[in-house]
């Protein structure tokens, strides 16, 4: 027998009785997040060991059995990790596939579960429900989120984000907020036109956790800033992080960009007298483009920024900039003067 499993001991007539000592194999179950009310089965082997289910709540299964080789396994459910540890209190090594059960002998298994997390990413901008303006900044905003029930673990220089910015903008430094109980470190780059961020040793996102990442954009040309663009805005862009659906992770956004308006600056006009000579006018417009000029009444345009005058009596100048691809035409502004008679002589 394994490990001296039988005794021997006279009865009250002398004749010797002959008894094996049994053992216990004793499965406990611990869940993450604790007091899971999930119920896990467990399959086994060997001579009158049955199979039977645990919960964290539930009491060890202790089982006594004859000393013998036996073996418990647990069956795997969705989303749960499943580590075991055995003790053997003769300190013997056991594994859940092996148990080798001796005389006495008590041995301990421990099933730990831990429930996966789940990240999702969701890209947005500050702009509310409007759209963006040619050479206006704004920002988009990816919030990677943590919607399951256990922690997500991100090891040290794991990818956490990538994101593939479009043309058509300039993109400053990214910044990063951790919140909700994320604990670590997260570092983000601009390499070109993709944000790349990642793990600076561990970093756990516990249920309800975020990692924020901003983004400051500046349009550069009318039109639609299609993200991402030329590649992903994705986090777990490896799929090496344990979640429970790796396929939730895409990020998007378009922003539509409007032509930006403009303003004219243009100071008023001295009056003249009929026979003054030309002169000339300017005006600017914080577009800094070209400014055009017309006059009416009585004066004229002598060249495009040089008056005359043609009489007397009133003149009005109005500036103008008709605007392009990226500029909204701009509000006339309108200086007049009056033009007195000439002295007669």
């Amino acid at each position: 027998p394994i490990g001296g499993s039988s005794a021997v001991y006279p009865d009250w007539f002398g004749v010797k009785v002959s008894y094996t000592v049994p053992g216990h194999i004793i499965v406990d179950k611990v869940t993450n997040p604790a007091a899971h009310a999930q119920s896990f089965s467990f399959t086994t082997t060997g001579s009158g060991y049955s199979p039977f289910a645990l919960t964290h709540a539930a009491a060890p299964n202790d089982q006594t059995l004859v000393p013998g080789n036996y073996s418990v396994a647990e069956t795997a459910v969705g989303f749960w990790e499943s580590a075991a540890v055995c003790v053997s209190a003769t300190g013997d090594t056991e594994t859940i596939g092996a148990l080798e059960l001796d005389a006495g002998e008590t041995i301990t298994c421990t099933f730990t579960n831990t429930h996966r997390g789940d990240l999702v990413a969701v890209k947005t901008n500050n702009l509310g429900f409007g759209n963006a303006v040619y050479g206006t900044p704004f920002n988009w905003i990816i919030t990677i989120s943590n919607i399951e029930i256990g922690n997500v673990n991100i090891s040290n220089a794991q990818d956490i984000l990538e994101d593939n910015l479009p043309t058509g903008a300039t993109y400053g430094t990214p910044t990063v907020v951790t919140a909700g109980g994320t604990t670590g470190t997260v570092n983000c780059a601009l390499v070109g036109n993709v944000v790349d961020c990642d793990a600076s040793g561990s970093v756990v996102v516990p249920p309800s956790g975020t990692i924020t990442v901003t983004i400051p954009v500046t349009p550069t040309a009318v039109g639609s800033l299609v993200n991402p663009t030329g590649g992903v805005c994705v986090a777990d862009p490896d799929l090496v992080i344990a979640e429970t659906i790796q396929g939730n992770n895409g990020c998007a956004d378009t922003v539509t960009v409007d032509p930006k308006d403009q303003t004219i600056t243009f100071g008023a006009l001295a009056d003249k007298t009929y026979g003054d000579a030309t002169f000339d006018v300017s005006a600017t417009s914080d577009s800094s483009l070209t400014v055009a000029f017309a006059a009416a009444g009585d004066c004229s345009m002598f060249d495009a920024d040089t008056v005359q005058i043609d009489g007397a009596g009133s003149c009005t100048v109005t500036a103008s900039q008709a605007g392009n691809a990226n500029y909204n035409a701009a509000t006339p502004v309108d200086q007049s003067f009056t033009v007195g008679a000439a002295a007669l002589t």
